[in-house]
Parts: structure tokens; sequence; C-alpha cells
């Protein structure tokens, strides 16, 4: 609703959203929970509509005894565990869901990888924002993905999140 009161979506897209995303953006099995839609879950991102709501899903990889003692020897930062950045024994690789371009790249506001911004050519009054993501080379703002090119990773004692904004 809100995108449509600001213009960028018509009233019958309001009621019969497109259906554009392409591909998984992770690799279903390398994750043990993923959190509900509008859940309480991370921290308030209700677009302005809601509050005390998450408008996006969390992943949890499928963590290890190793990889949880790899990130309690991680240093904190803000009262919390750092996590590392993924290595090639931790990294869980992170895909483009949609053919598209990426619009922007921001750091994380903790510093764990940074925020991958997500324009579908097949829906251009939509953003997809994959966060805590390490971009792999060549992927820059600006670069054309295909749906399920690898785009970064995560570690796996870390996790990510995605949001589908209009």
């Amino acid at each position: 609703v809100f995108a449509w009161q600001r213009g960028l979506l018509s009233p019958s897209d309001v009621t019969d959203p497109s259906q554009f995303i392409q591909h998984d953006f992770v690799d279903l099995k390398d994750f043990g929970a993923i959190s509900k839609f509008r859940s309480g879950s991370g921290h308030d991102f209700s677009n302005n509509g809601e509050s005390c709501r998450s408008m996006k899903h969390y992943y949890t990889p499928a963590y290890t005894a190793a990889d949880l003692q790899l990130l309690e020897q991680q240093p904190k930062t803000q009262g919390r565990q750092l996590p590392p950045a993924p290595t090639a024994d931790t990294a869980i690789a992170i895909y483009s869901p949609v053919d598209g371009q990426i619009t922007d790249m921001q750091d994380e506001h903790f510093p764990v990888g940074k925020q991958v911004f997500i324009m579908p050519d097949a829906a251009k009054g939509y953003q997809i924002r994959i966060f805590h993501v390490y971009p792999v080379d060549g992927i820059t703002k600006g670069s054309h993905v295909t749906a399920g090119q690898h785009i970064g990773d995560i570690s796996r004692s870390s996790g990510t999140d995605i949001s589908v904004e209009a």
C-alpha cells in the first residue's frame, strides 16, 4: 500500500503483486533456521507502517561446534561478537535472486559485510536488499547480474537477511 501511495505502483499492483523472483538467493541446505516475515526477529524494519516488526527474513546458518568456537574467539564490537569474514572453509554463497542491476552497495552499520541493492529488470518498482554480504570480485555498484549468479558470500558463523522493497 505504501508503494502505491508514493506513486511507485498502480492500485492493481497492490492487490495482485508481480512475481519476479527467479532464483533462491541461498542454498537452503546451508541454513538451520529462517524467520517468519513480519516476525519480531532482528530489529525493527517496519517500513513506517507498523512498529516492532521485521519486514524481512533472517537466515541463520546451520552452525557446527567449530563455527561457534571460531565466533567466540572474535573480538566484541558494540558489545556483540563480530563474526569473522568468510574464508574458503566457512563461506556460504549468496546468489542474485533476479536478473537486474546492482544499484547500491553500502557498508553495514555493524561491520559485517555490505548491503547489496538489486533492481530487478522485470520489476523496476521494486528493490531487493541482501544484508551482510562480502561481494565476490567483479561485483560492484552498476554491475548487471543474472538470476543464480554468485554475487558474494557470508560466513557460516554469521547470517544474512533479505528484504523486497517497493
